[in-house]
């Protein structure tokens, strides 16, 4: 699955769910309202993240199945990547 990042911009405002958007937060944004609460750990290389959806977003035309909080993002590459594949499980 392709992810990418957004965070700056966004930081502060209010996400599909109804939370306050935390760039510094281990959070996801993926397509429909149903994942809402779901965590998912994602793997780039020898690096891994569990993040959150709280959000939705239109990142799905451009080809990626989440867009990730900064921070998590960071965690698993520079931010000057802007997109990178991982592997994606979803937590029980």
């Amino acid at each position: 699955m392709s992810v990418s990042w957004y965070g700056n911009e966004h930081h502060g405002r209010k996400t599909a769910s109804g939370s306050t958007f935390n760039q510094n937060a281990l959070t996801a944004a993926m397509m429909g309202r149903q994942h809402f609460g779901e965590r998912w750990k994602l793997y780039y290389g020898k690096k891994s993240v569990t993040v959150t959806v709280n959000d939705t977003g239109d990142f799905a035309k451009y080809g990626r199945g989440m867009d990730l909080a900064k921070a998590a993002f960071a965690r698993l590459a520079p931010t000057s990547k802007g997109v990178i594949t991982v592997c994606a499980q979803r937590v029980r």
